[in-house]
Order: C-alpha cells, then sequence, then structure tokens
C-alpha cells in the first residue's frame, strides 16, 4: 500500500470510529446524540478502501468488521436508553 493511500484509509478508519466511539461514550452520558456525522464517515471509509487494489483492501477487513460491531453496540445502547419502563418488563418477561 502507498504512503498516501495508508494515510488516506487510516485517517477515514480513525475518523469513522471515532465518530462511534464518541456516540456511545454521550449515549452512556444520557446526552443526546446526532449519529448523521457517522454516515458520511463510514461512506467516505468505503469509498477509500475501494480505491485499493483488492489485496491491500483486504487488509482492512478485520478494522471493518469491528467498526461493524462498534456500531451494533450503539444501536443497542441506544435501543436500551430509548426503551420505557413498560418496554423494560416486557423484555424481562420475554426473555423468562
Amino acid at each position: 500500500m502507498t504512503t498516501d493511500a495508508d494515510a488516506r484509509v487510516a485517517g477515514a478508519y480513525s475518523w469513522a470510529a471515532g465518530l462511534v466511539g464518541l456516540a456511545r461514550r454521550l449515549i452512556a452520558d444520557g446526552v443526546d446524540v446526532d449519529l448523521e456525522p457517522i454516515r458520511p464517515a463510514v461512506r467516505d471509509l468505503c469509498e477509500e478502501i475501494k480505491g485499493l487494489p483488492k489485496a491491500e483492501a483486504s487488509h482492512w477487513l478485520n478494522q471493518l468488521i469491528d467498526l461493524q460491531h462498534e456500531m451494533a453496540a450503539l444501536g443497542r445502547a441506544l435501543a436500551d436508553r430509548n426503551r420505557t419502563p413498560s418496554e423494560d418488563s416486557e423484555a424481562h418477561d420475554e426473555r423468562r
């Protein structure tokens, strides 16, 4: 991977992962969060990776999977925070 391409992909990944991490921390603190900036950050990351040769792009697969897991955790945290008390008891009853 060229130094320039590596820096672009690493920068795009850092930006996207940083936004997801920040959103998770803010949600955990009970702060309302605008998730809109995450979508273009992930899109930009994917575009940077798509521009790489196949062998070099495959290097980023594990990082993309990690980011996907972080975004899923973000979604769960947001859903948990927005769940009403009656939904909490229903979810608890369903798990029994």
